[in-house]
């Protein structure tokens, strides 16, 4: 085993097999830590998938009191919790130049053995909730662009493009790239020796 992790010589350098899976995981890590700013103000992580939840409020409305539509919902879901998910949803109440309020509430769906895992409406589960929220320009206007009616800048989808392609980079070099270097790492090996005993 000592064997195969000793380097190789390539021209005047000696290239070993823990180092080239250092530096392909150590430059992919780099793209991933590139701090770039993300406008989406509630933005998905490795644990949970946060989207417009606003397609679901023709199901939501019958169970809520006040049918005012909402300004925006946030949906909530556990990438490993399958149907299972949470909205929340901010309901105008006074909106001035630079401050909006809303009252919220929220909504849960949990599925019933017969419904197969699947949404349906008759699983929503909703609750007025005594949270009076206010928000300042200009995150207000993020939520309503990203998780209301509206729909995010020009200039706001080019960052988050931006932002899932360094990440795309990053993880192709840590989880491909830098194992791979192992793979070929091993075939130069095994045919370099051939080719000495030959």
């Amino acid at each position: 085993m000592s064997g195969f992790f000793s380097p190789i010589k390539v021209g005047p350098l000696k290239v070993g097999p823990i180092g080239l899976f250092a530096v392909s995981a150590s430059i992919g890590l780099t793209f991933c830590s590139i701090q770039v700013e993300d406008p989406n103000p509630r933005p998905s992580d490795m644990a949970n998938s946060i989207t417009n939840g606003m397609n679901l409020w023709g199901d939501i409305e019958p169970l809520v009191k006040n049918k005012k539509r909402p300004a925006f919902c946030i949906k909530s879901k556990g990438r490993i919790d399958g149907p299972i998910f949470s909205v929340k949803c901010s309901q105008l109440i006074e909106k001035e130049p630079q401050i909006s309020t809303y009252s919220v509430f929220t909504c849960s769906h949990y599925p019933h053995q017969h419904s197969q895992g699947t949404y349906s409406p008759e699983n929503l589960n909703c609750k007025q909730s005594a949270t009076i929220e206010s928000f300042e320009e200009p995150e207000n206007g993020k939520l309503i662009r990203y998780f209301g009616d509206g729909e995010p800048l020009e200039v706001e989808k080019n960052l988050t493009k931006k932002k899932g392609d360094l990440q795309s980079i990053g993880a192709v070099l840590i989880f491909y790239v830098s194992p791979l270097t192992l793979l070929l790492f091993g075939i130069i090996r095994i045919f370099g020796k051939k080719h000495s005993q030959n």
